[in-house]
């Protein structure tokens, strides 16, 4: 079927409204504490797929100019629509206007592959159409399974909306803030040590200061001053939101940096828990930095290629791949290390590993295999019965003792 201008003008409109969101997104609606250095490689990277997209879609095949619609269409109204739920969970901020101009594009161009594909249906013998049909249907699974469905992942992980601050810390404690040592603000609260030590909460993908409440009252119960924090991007901390823990180094440094400056805290006595990407984060820390003197990493899985290679589900492999590497493509990540590096080194006996056995599936897989790679020089609680982060729901006197007594020797000696 013939290109006609109306179809190439709907095209270009869809594609239009998708770059303007990038060029906003880059330039002008920065997160806060954001340069234009930050999202330049990335936005770089979709503006090109988008102008090559509108050179090629002339020189195509009617099915495949469907094709190309549908794959662009589907992605750019996913990015759209992270910022449209960001105005209904909070407020309109930064892009998020533009944003939902591209949710409309996106859908803008799912139609017209929906038409195009339907204008260029041909006759023909009742097993060609029948064939015609399998083809696309297995054309189709083969394009959500290798394009959409990993890409669009990697589009909501790397561009999560922010949740806001909506709720409060029962026990006591102040608003603090501190800086990292790449210029961003890093908000959170504060309660006080009544025993010398401290602990820093590292929340997982998506969340905020909020989701490790209900361990630091634990830990506050027991003396231990507690810092809860938004990692950048997340909650009221400055940044670019990023779900994986690919750029949370620094975070995890200021915070260990606040925490022994403080007066209540004694001897440098510092340790760290850490939930899902908060527990990846917390891994390599320990790895890096010694003073970081006790970790408990909760629900650690894939952060990486490498790590989904070591739980040998082949088959879910070639998806994974696509996923990390749209991901890295959308952060300008060249390098990102897996979790199972770190596992293990520093002194022994200084990071604890609880794998729960419900829910994200890799994380039973992978922190035994981790744990025995490590020979011995780190400690492992499974919980089989356990859904993700949830031993202290799951078993909260056997949390106390084994997670409070690793504290306890750790830091304190006891």
């Amino acid at each position: 079927m013939p290109l006609e201008g109306r179809e190439y003008a709907l095209f270009a409109a869809g594609c239009g409204l998708a770059i303007l969101h990038v060029l906003d997104d880059t330039f002008v609606g920065r997160q806060p504490g954001t340069s234009v250095g930050d999202e330049l490689a990335s936005g770089l990277v979709v503006i090109g797929v988008l102008v090559a997209a509108l050179l090629l879609y002339p020189l195509l095949r009617a099915g495949l100019r469907a094709l190309l619609a549908l794959t662009l269409g589907v992605l750019i109204a996913t990015a759209g629509a992270m910022h449209l739920a960001h105005v209904v969970i909070d407020e309109a901020e930064g892009s998020d206007f533009t944003g939902m101009l591209a949710l409309l594009g996106g859908l803008v161009l799912i139609g017209l592959s929906v038409a195009v594909a339907w204008r260029s249906r041909k006759g023909g013998t009742l097993p060609r159409r029948i064939g015609r049909l399998a083809l696309v249907a297995v054309a189709l699974l083969a394009l959500g399974f290798f394009v959409l469905f990993p890409v669009g992942g990697a589009i909501y992980v790397t561009r999560t909306p922010r949740e806001p601050i909506d709720g409060t810390f029962a026990v006591s404690h102040r608003e603090v803030s501190f800086r990292t040592t790449d210029g961003l603000t890093i908000r959170g609260w504060y309660a006080p040590s009544r025993n010398g030590a401290a602990i820093l909460f590292v929340h997982g993908s998506g969340g905020n200061r909020q989701g490790p409440r209900k361990q630091a009252a634990l830990f506050a119960k027991h003396g231990y001053g507690v810092l809860l924090y938004d990692s950048r991007g997340r909650g009221e901390s400055d940044g670019d939101p990023q779900g994986f823990d690919w750029t949370w180094q620094p975070d995890v440094d200021g915070a260990i940096e606040f925490l022994k400056a403080q007066p209540d805290v004694r001897g440098g006595r510092v340790g760290g828990i850490g939930l899902s990407a908060g527990a990846e984060a917390l891994v390599e820390a320990a790895a890096r930095r010694p003073d970081l003197r006790a970790v408990v990493a909760e629900g650690a899985g894939v952060r990486a290629y490498g790590d989904a290679i070591d739980t040998k589900e082949w088959v879910g492999l070639p998806y994974t791949w696509v996923m990390f590497a749209a991901s890295q493509a959308l952060s300008a990540e060249t390098d990102v290390p897996s979790v199972g590096d770190f596992v293990g080194k520093g002194e022994p006996n200084r990071v604890l590993l609880i794998a729960a056995g419900k829910g994200l599936g890799s994380e039973n897989k992978l922190n035994p295999i981790w744990a025995e790679r490590a020979k011995g020089r780190v400690l492992l609680w499974e919980l089989p019965e356990s859904k993700h982060t949830g031993a202290i729901d799951l078993e909260p006197q056997e949390y106390e003792r084994r997670v409070v007594g690793f504290f306890d020797r750790r830091l304190l000696g006891d």
